[in-house]
């Protein structure tokens, strides 16, 4: 008795995948897995930290932007006003109405206060979480001719605090720019 072996002729309709190359995928996406999945998992944890820094960047900017322009139609910026006196956490600028406005520095909020001789005209509170600003005036022949601003937003991850989108602003009274660019 003849034993006949059969040959197949694998055509190139019939290409398969041989056991040992499915064992190499298998092999190689389990080690690439876990490290794609710890990528994934830290891009959805960070995402909402970062829209909230933005957000409260956002606020802070426009709380700076208000303060600029006040300062800069300014006649003067005020070193005290009646109880109140200019400072690191405290700004007195004097309006062309012959009213003060007050910025008043507190933790995660900003008040904007007009006063007017002895009686607070209007209060407006805005709440900045976790920035922190900071007011230093800068004087000429006992006039304050300009203010810095400085601020930043803490931010308090894994037990640390760090400070982000620090920026320093210098804003001139509006008679020293008029001086500036004679």
């Amino acid at each position: 008795m003849q034993i006949h072996t059969a040959k197949i002729k694998l055509s190139k309709k019939n290409k398969g995948t041989t056991l040992v190359e499915m064992l190499f995928v298998i092999t190689v996406s389990a080690l690439i897995w876990p490290a794609v999945s710890k990528l994934y998992v830290i891009t959805l944890r960070e995402i909402p930290i970062a829209q909230k820094l933005m957000m409260t960047n956002s606020d802070k900017n426009a709380v700076l932007h208000n303060i600029q322009q006040d300062v800069e139609t300014s006649p003067e910026i005020l070193t005290a006003f009646a109880q109140y006196k200019t400072d690191a956490n405290n700004l007195l600028i004097k309006t062309n109405n012959k009213t003060v406005t007050l910025y008043r520095i507190e933790k995660d909020a900003v008040d904007k206060i007009i006063l007017s001789e002895n009686t607070s005209l209007s209060t407006d509170k805005r709440s900045i979480p976790n920035a922190r600003i900071s007011f230093t005036p800068l004087t000429r022949n006992n006039n304050i001719y300009a203010v810095e601003v400085s601020s930043y937003i803490e931010q308090k991850l894994s037990g640390r605090t760090d400070k982000k989108m620090k920026m320093k602003n210098l804003y001139f009274v509006n008679s020293m720019q008029k001086e500036l660019y004679k």
